[in-house]
């Protein structure tokens, strides 16, 4: 068998995939995030559906990725090609048969299932003993977290200046970008600024190398954060990623699976935590403190005295990254109420009873996805942390955002 040949039999798996992610996304508004692809795939899963057999479908995916589980090649890259349409395939038969079957899965399986990955069972000890050492650190009166958002309101962006901010931190991780990765020619991005949203920013890729990134200003946003951010939703984060893989598997090879990009599935687990790493290889220590204190904190006219103080206290709070997903497997799985589980957002991971419903709605609605942030982004460091010096590391992630790798293989390819 050739290698044309091996081409098309993927290329009719992987017409058919996005033929199938389509057509769940008639059930689940939200499933489709990105769609660039032919207006007749669209259009015949708008007809497939008013006469579906879910028993046909259901026969469908199993013959579908049990094709592609003995799929073999000469050539290592379509053979990871066959991999990562075999993981996206397990995903869309997974919510099929939440969205047309009613099937009812635990925190973990949903995982396993939609995004590739696993939840460690998590400690708690080091997660609550985090409030413990704050308390000793953040002066005031009242309690920690009121203490904790009366120093954080020093970092705070005023409304007025946030365009600004943002805008000089998107242009900065775009220049530092470049440096490493050549970006379309047709690369751009517009900017809103929105409310009344479970999400603090969103990146809508609209195909074309074109980014819609709204941030929400529902609540403060701090000066740390806001180059977060930017270089997560834009460079080299969402905006690069998904432009990459259109251009590069999609536009050139005419690889069909890039053409959509279904929001529960591997390839956020993918795009969460390339993006979130991302935020933290775009500039290296000096490179980011000068920017703060040279730019940032000059345009949102804050206080630099304090950034040191406010590294140390973002270091003890390091252990929180998993303690929203402790209490989210919790409530998700029907062991903590609502009220046990707002009582945890707030006195575990420190948020005021604002924040922690916000946070409570962004779990009712996305559920396991939230793993995909810090499971994802550990990930990506430990693959690409395996090389020293900053060009063979952004080798490694040009390679993750550019190429079909799935959750499993970045943990194989890891342990080599």
């Amino acid at each position: 068998m050739d290698r044309g040949t091996e081409d098309q039999r993927l290329d009719k798996i992987a017409k058919r995939y996005v033929e199938l992610v389509l057509l769940v996304g008639q059930k689940d508004s939200d499933l489709v995030d990105a769609y660039y692809g032919p207006d007749a795939l669209k259009e015949k899963a708008a007809q497939e559906i008013s006469s579906l057999s879910t028993d046909k479908i259901t026969n469908e995916f199993s013959e579908l990725i049990s094709e592609l589980a003995v799929y073999s090649s000469s050539d290592k890259l379509l053979c990871q090609r066959a991999d990562n349409l075999k993981t996206l395939l397990i995903a869309t038969e997974a919510k099929f048969q939440i969205c047309f079957l009613g099937k009812l899965y635990s925190f973990d399986e949903e995982q396993a299932a939609l995004y590739d990955s696993s939840l460690p069972e998590i400690d708690e000890a080091p997660v609550v003993k985090v409030a413990e050492e704050l308390e000793k650190l953040i002066p005031g009166k009242g309690n920690l977290v009121d203490r904790l958002e009366a120093f954080r309101s020093k970092f705070h962006v005023k409304p007025e200046d946030l365009k600004d901010v943002f805008s000089c931190a998107l242009d900065a991780c775009r220049s530092a970008t470049k440096k490493y990765i050549e970006l379309p020619e047709d690369d751009s991005f517009q900017i809103e600024y929105v409310n009344n949203q479970p999400w603090s920013a969103y990146n809508w890729y609209k195909g074309g190398a074109h980014s819609l990134i709204q941030v929400n200003t529902d609540f403060p946003v701090s000066v740390d954060r806001v180059l977060h951010l930017a270089a997560h939703e834009g460079y080299p984060g969402h905006h690069v990623m998904h432009s990459l893989l259109e251009n590069g598997l999609y536009r050139k090879k005419a690889w069909l699976e890039f053409c959509i990009n279904p929001l529960f599935s591997p390839l956020s687990f993918m795009a969460e935590g390339t993006a979130n790493y991302g935020a933290k290889l775009v500039m290296n220590k000096k490179e980011k403190e000068d920017f703060y204190k040279q730019e940032l904190f000059q345009r949102a006219k804050l206080d630099f005295e304090l950034y040191e103080q406010n590294k140390v206290i973002q270091k003890i709070m390091k252990p929180l990254r998993y303690a929203d997903l402790h209490c989210a497997r919790m409530y998700l799985d029907g062991k903590w109420s609502k009220e046990q589980t707002l009582g945890w957002l707030a006195s575990v991971s420190l948020r005021t009873p604002k924040q922690a419903q916000q946070r409570l709605a962004f779990i009712d609605k996305y559920r396991s996805y939230i793993t995909n942030y810090v499971v994802g982004e550990d990930a990506v460091k430990n693959y690409v942390e395996q090389v020293a010096g900053s060009i063979e590391r952004w080798e490694r992630f040009h390679s993750l955002i550019s190429t079909p790798w799935a959750p499993h293989q970045i943990s194989k390819a890891t342990e080599l």
